[in-house]
């Protein structure tokens, strides 16, 4: 069995009484935080940032790589996600003498995109998980259902604008709980070696 986009949209449905029709990025959303919060769902990959290096195909880097959850260069603080769009543009607009550390980065068809080029040798390290954080491929195993229907009717709850009403704290209070109970699982290799990749 495996997690499935309905169930979410059933059951999001269901518990806040509503009739959503498309929750996709809100499941995302929840996807993401879960495995920001749980560590031994992630891994983590070091790229050698070379001096005006700015594309890296990380499919034969690091074939395990599905999403990136976070990326850092030289242990600062994680940089900036963009479209693909805005790297072509940003790309366009850059001179040699406007190369510096990468503050931003665009992953996209199995390629690392950073901006602007660096200037000089980096280390970057790349947090990811070997799963899509998409809606249409909920690689966790089963027992992250309910986390992941919590986490999404959460998100929904911050949407409308009621975080911090008595929805949302219900919701994020079950969230954390099932979070926590899923971390505190003695056997986590188990779990890990039910993950798939549903793509």
């Amino acid at each position: 069995m495996s997690i499935t986009k309905a169930y979410i949209l059933s059951e999001l449905n269901r518990r806040l009484d509503r009739e959503e029709s498309d929750i996709d990025k809100l499941i995302e959303r929840a996807l993401r935080d879960i495995t920001k919060k749980v560590p031994a769902l992630r891994s983590q990959y070091t790229l050698a940032i070379t001096a005006s290096g700015d594309s890296y195909n990380l499919l034969t880097l690091e074939p395990k790589i599905r999403s990136i959850i976070d990326i850092t260069i030289n242990g600062g603080v994680p940089i900036d996600k963009i479209s693909y769009a805005d790297y072509l543009e940003k790309k366009a607009g850059q001179t040699t003498s406007s190369r510096s550390e990468p503050i931003e980065y665009c992953y996209y068809n199995d390629i690392l995109y950073l901006t602007p080029s660096p200037d000089n040798v980096y280390t970057g390290v790349i947090d990811y998980v070997s799963f899509e954080l998409d809606a249409d491929s909920i690689g966790l195993p089963d027992l992250w259902e309910e986390c992941v229907v919590y986490g999404t009717c959460k998100k929904y709850e911050e949407d409308v604008g009621n975080a911090g009403e008595k929805q949302w704290k219900l919701y994020n209070g079950l969230y954390l709980n099932e979070l926590e109970e899923n971390n505190g699982l003695k056997d986590k290799k188990e779990t890990l070696g039910r993950m798939t990749y549903n793509g």
